[in-house]
């Protein structure tokens, strides 16, 4: 009775250089538990490349490696993400400026319009005034 059953190949690679099998283990020790092995393993050092790693620890440091890659990408976006946020501020901010120079230029115009106005309107009616005087 075998000790493993063999399983997929991963990128995983052995003393031998090929990738490693994962197997599960057939042993009352560790039942089932999953382990990666040479192509050429043999249980109980029976010859064949010695290599052994299990899963479960080999998958957690690799995903614990991709936690961390992970995080430093994220502070980095993090960090692209505040000068971003800190120059649109800068830019509300000179908006803001700008639309109240512009809303006091408006009334300026708008004044002035009403002034122009005013004076056409007087100027029609003295015409008027002095046709109908004659």
């Amino acid at each position: 009775m075998s000790s493993c059953l063999q399983g997929s190949s991963s990128n995983i690679l052995c003393l031998c250089g090929f990738p490693a099998k994962l197997r599960a283990s057939k042993t009352s020790s560790n039942p089932g538990r999953k382990f990666y092995g040479c192509r050429d393993w043999r249980p109980n050092g029976a010859g064949g490349c010695p290599f052994f790693s299990w899963y479960d620890t080999t998958e957690i440091g690799k995903m614990e490696a991709e936690g961390k890659i992970t995080s430093v990408k994220l502070e980095s976006e993090i960090g692209s993400l505040k000068e971003k946020m800190a120059r649109l501020e800068l830019l509300e901010e000179e908006t803001k400026i700008m639309k109240q120079k512009y809303e006091i230029e408006l009334k300026k115009l708008n004044r002035r319009i009403w002034r122009l106005e005013l004076l056409v309107s007087l100027t029609f009616v003295y015409v008027l005034i002095s046709y109908f005087m004659k």
